[in-house]
């Protein structure tokens, strides 16, 4: 296993960035006491309705979990398995674009509908790459071709309540039966609730409900993941374990006919009874609940092969388990992760700035390098690709950094995408004039402080207009999203690019590592700069061939 944990060569390139986008966030004027009280006393009723709702077993992700993503770019990007074709599902559309001009040009736009909750949203090639699928937080789904032609739009009914229980857990294309051979292809979606819906995606641009399945019965608090592995043709889903609050795997085979899946090996899984004792049951506090959400899986990934399988769940976990036995191989805390990556263990055992737990970075996105090695992106935007046996960077001493956190695609050919966005947020520099946020806007500067505070209290008693503070000034988002591609290179091809890129410094490391010519750089230089004692001097002198010194020197210009 030594040849798998050896440092990877590599270098950063990016493809594309795409233009500013803008957010105009408008002041606000504050509010008044009673104002807030009424907000107070609000959060307070919803906050025991979710407390309720959550003894009475819910089945929308956990708190925990919203936050967790909701750290996460909205921007989401899928490469086809060939790594030809990559989708870039973005806030109303999706680009389409293609490896024969570096992903930098957009061959293709598909309108999609806003998403509330964009980080929520999936997005899945079929094999053939030939179809992608769509489908975002209220399980809308939408289904193009490789040329971006919608072939269907699947609408959903929208939840009354926003309690994402319509949210895709997984998304996947199946293989079709012998009778179905009219149709494109065959799409199952199952939702947090564990509800799956079959499709059958015809070449019409119609499509079919085939079949609905349930996995209530197996997991009343809702799914977290759920995927198909082709080596096996079985459906991986992950929820949390009823009997324990722990994670549950189970893998289900397709049936041709009712009731379409079943359970290969139940092991834990424990269909719940359906007696009166369980009903009531089920109306208790659940006393697990911490651990139940800590066990909710929401980032599955399956390696290359299809023998492995990494997921990440909302305690910070990184675990890897055997496919199809779905055996636990591995599992990395989120303080053996950090141990890991810093190369440190006694930061976090018997050292008097022990960390808190709270404050440990957690993985927020997995994909595969190979079947040997993980990328991992965590919730401080450390990068790095990780040996499975040791969870050794092997991009070096440190990771890469993103802005904030990426959205990571799998690898192909050596290299791998990652999307990132940088985000800044700064005052509003407008003429307030141009933008409508009503009156009162802007207060005279020379103000004293004491008289804002004494308009401010009168405000607060009493809600008259005359005291009303003027409102925040407006503030500006500037969001700059920029393709990524992390691609592993050879000594020499590296070192001639940083040559090219006249990162000369970094080009004479490379050159005194790998045993280079460094009269390359030297010749660059020269061939740069104008001629004087100084550049004879770091140049000319530095090389060590004369010949070449010869051709610089007799050389024309």
């Amino acid at each position: 296993m030594e040849d798998n944990d050896r440092n990877i060569l590599y270098d950063i390139l990016e493809p594309f960035e795409w233009p500013v986008h803008r957010e105009i966030i408008p002041g606000e004027v504050p509010s008044s006491l009673w104002k807030f009280l009424a907000t107070t006393a609000k959060g307070c009723v919803y906050y025991g309705v979710q407390k309720i709702s959550k003894s009475l077993r819910t089945t929308s992700p956990p708190l925990s979990v919203c936050q967790l993503l909701a750290r996460t770019i909205s921007w989401k990007i899928a490469l086809s398995s060939d790594g030809r074709l990559l989708a870039v599902l973005q806030d109303s559309h999706v680009e389409l674009r293609c490896l024969d001009d570096e992903f930098v040009v957009a061959i293709a736009k598909c309108a999609v509908s806003s998403d509330a909750h964009p980080q929520w949203r999936k997005m899945i090639w079929n094999e053939e790459s030939t179809c992608l699928a769509v489908v975002n937080s209220s399980g809308e789904v939408y289904v193009f071709s490789h040329n971006g032609q919608q072939l269907c739009h699947i609408t959903s009914k929208a939840s009354e309540n926003n309690d994402l229980s319509q949210t895709p857990a997984g998304v996947s294309f199946v293989p079709l039966s012998d009778h179905h051979n009219s149709c494109v292809a065959r799409l199952i979606v199952t939702s947090v609730a564990g509800l799956l819906s079959s499709y059958l995606i015809k070449s019409s641009g119609q499509y079919s409900l085939l079949h609905t399945f349930s996995f209530m019965s197996h997991y009343p608090y809702g799914v977290g993941s759920m995927l198909y592995q082709p080596l096996h043709r079985i459906i991986i889903v992950a929820a949390v374990n009823e009997a324990g609050g722990g994670v549950s795997l189970s893998k289900w085979r397709l049936l041709d006919s009712a009731p379409h899946y079943a359970v290969v090996d139940s092991g834990g899984l424990v269909k719940s009874s359906s007696s009166i004792i369980s009903s009531l049951g089920q109306l208790l506090p659940y006393q697990l609940a911490a651990d139940s959400d800590n066990a909710w899986v929401f980032r599955m990934e399956l390696s290359p092969s299809g023998s492995l399988l990494a997921t990440i769940d909302a305690s910070g976990d990184l675990s890897l388990y055997d496919v199809p036995s779905l055996r636990l191989r591995s599992q990395w805390s989120a303080e053996e992760q950090f141990a890991a990556l810093h190369d440190n263990g006694d930061v976090l055992s018997g050292s008097p700035a022990k960390m808190n737990k709270k404050d440990l970075p957690c993985p927020l996105d997995v994909s595969w390098w190979s079947d040997q090695a993980l990328i991992v992106v965590n919730s401080q935007g450390d990068l790095t690709v990780c040996s499975v046996t040791s969870l050794k960077n092997l991009l070096g001493e440190s990771s890469e950094k993103c802005s904030p956190v990426a959205c990571l695609s799998p690898a192909h050919s050596s290299s791998f995408l990652f999307l990132e966005c940088e985000q800044s947020t700064a005052s509003m520099t407008t003429p307030l004039e141009s933008i409508t946020v009503g009156t009162n806007l802007i207060e005279p500067e020379e103000v004293s402080p004491a008289k804002r505070a004494v308009k401010h209290l009168l405000y607060s008693l009493t809600e008259l207009e005359r005291f009303q503070p003027p409102r925040k000034k407006p503030c500006v988002i500037n969001r700059t999203y920029r393709l990524v591609c992390l691609k592993s290179t050879t000594p020499l091809e590296l070192y001639r690019r940083k040559i090219d890129n006249e990162e000369y410094g970094y080009a004479l490391q490379l050159a005194k590592t790998y045993q280079l010519d460094c009269d390359l750089v030297y010749q660059q230089q020269w061939s740069t700069s104008s001629i004087s004692r100084a550049t004879i001097e770091d140049y000319l002198v530095s090389m060590l061939s004369v010949l070449a010194i010869a051709n610089l020197v007799c050389s024309p210009g």
